[in-house]
């Protein structure tokens, strides 16, 4: 082969890798690194905050670490972030829509710091929404240190939202799904290879420092006895679709009832924190405080908990993220939206079980449908729990009752919400803020 031959193929190549922006998938594994490191990093600091405040002051008092902990978030919050506040994902959506993909570089760490105290200290929240805004956060440093165009950029902060997501759940293509629900306005055919890159990198960084294990240890073959079930399964998700598209609405109240209080902001929290406190103290083995997913693993495992126990720790988990959040804490409410579904639902199974002893086989089934019915009406994400619950549980015998509950679930939230889900709200919060 002559060298002219050899010159014209080399700038073939180089072409194609410009005309098609290839530089920019191997960025998304860059991005999709780094994600998962955060999802590593964040964990450890939750464990090593949890020793910090809940194990030890919780010997003093049970609502002393949850205040304390509210109280160092919101002066971080405060002094350092104003972005790290709430949930997070919201933050990353309009990063997206309306800053073309710009986070302030000192988001990715004070999120970090804020929502590992938040949580570590008992707080009722998640890790979906921080991880999320620190791969988003550390995503967007590095476009804007490559002096990425804004196009790009926004496809590396939704490429960073994935890859944290993916690394901290270890469900790579449930974190894949979510970034397209949420993120579809914004994205296009062509960026898919790079969500799925970074979704793929942060999962396996993941797994080399925490190990592959499922979120939820299930059963073998759980699932429902016979199709006469799924009757169930559309009452339950009329009632959860139902319960899920309130507390939308009472999360947004108790925020705007916080945001009115004459007290300063760091000490909001704070104030947040002293209720969570106040719920635990009273119950203190119902999953009220941290992440929650102690209850969830104990029922499923051992079904350790009756009915009323189930319905009063379902119940507890929203009014106590709440308080968390709505208060100016900083964490997710996936998490929470999982434990306050697979509660109830689990609590719809029991009872079942027994006025239907015939008929219902193993009620903790309706427990993990319960938490993709409850997520999806707060979220408008149906596809993301579909796919996302049976990846967290290695659990793939429910496929069509989680079809049937999401869409029905889906459908009530649609019309008691309208379009809006706990995402957009906020978004409009923020937007109307321009914060």
């Amino acid at each position: 082969m002559s060298s002219l031959s050899l010159k014209l193929r080399w700038r073939r190549f180089l072409y194609r890798v410009g005309e098609y922006n290839l530089t920019l998938y191997l960025i998304s594994v860059v991005v999709g690194i780094w994600g998962g490191l955060g999802a590593v990093i964040f964990r450890l600091l939750i464990s090593l905050n949890n020793i910090v405040f809940l194990e030890s002051l919780s010997k003093i008092n049970i609502v002393l670490s949850p205040a304390l902990g509210g109280l160092a978030a919101g002066l971080l919050i405060y002094y350092f972030a104003h972005e790290a506040r709430g949930h997070g994902v919201p933050e990353v959506i309009d990063s997206v829509q309306e800053r073309f993909g710009r986070i302030r570089k000192r988001v990715a760490i004070i999120k970090t710091l804020a929502s590992s105290i938040t949580i570590g200290s008992g707080g009722s929240a998640g890790r979906e929404g921080p991880i999320a805004q620190i791969g988003a956060g550390i995503a967007s440093t590095l476009g804007q240190l490559m002096r990425l165009k804004a196009s790009e950029l926004r496809v590396m902060v939704s490429a960073g939202l994935v890859a944290g997501i993916s690394g901290t759940f270890n469900a790579p293509l449930g974190a894949l799904i979510f970034g397209i629900e949420i993120l579809s306005p914004t994205l296009e055919a062509s960026h898919l290879i790079s969500l799925v890159l970074a979704s793929v990198s942060g999962k396996i960084v993941a797994t080399i420092f925490l190990g592959d294990f499922p979120a939820f240890r299930v059963p073998p073959n759980i699932g429902l006895s016979s199709i006469m079930e799924l009757q169930f399964v559309v009452i339950l998700a009329l009632v959860i679709g139902l319960i899920a598209s309130l507390w939308v609405k009472a999360f947004y109240w108790m925020e705007d009832l916080f945001e009115k209080f004459m007290i300063p902001e760091p000490l909001k929290p704070m104030l947040g924190g002293i209720l969570v406190g106040l719920l635990a103290l009273n119950w203190p083995n119902l999953g009220v405080l941290g992440v929650g997913y102690d209850v969830v693993e104990r029922y499923l495992t051992t079904k350790g908990f009756i009915s009323i126990d189930l319905f009063i720790s379902g119940f507890l988990k929203m009014i106590a993220t709440i308080y968390t959040i709505g208060s100016g804490g900083s964490g997710g409410i996936f998490a929470p939206s999982l434990v306050i579904g697979s509660t109830l639902g689990g609590a719809f199974g029991e009872i079942l079980s027994t006025l239907f002893s015939g008929i219902v086989g193993d009620p903790r089934a309706y427990s993990i449908i319960g938490m993709a019915i409850f997520f999806t009406a707060v979220a408008k994400a149906p596809l993301t729990t579909l796919i996302m619950i049976p990846e967290m549980t290695r659990s793939y015998s429910l496929f069509l009752p989680i079809m049937v509950g999401n869409s029905i679930g889906y459908i009530v939230s649609l019309l008691i919400l309208g379009r809006e889900s706990i995402y957009t709200l906020k978004v409009r919060k923020i937007k109307r803020r321009g914060v």
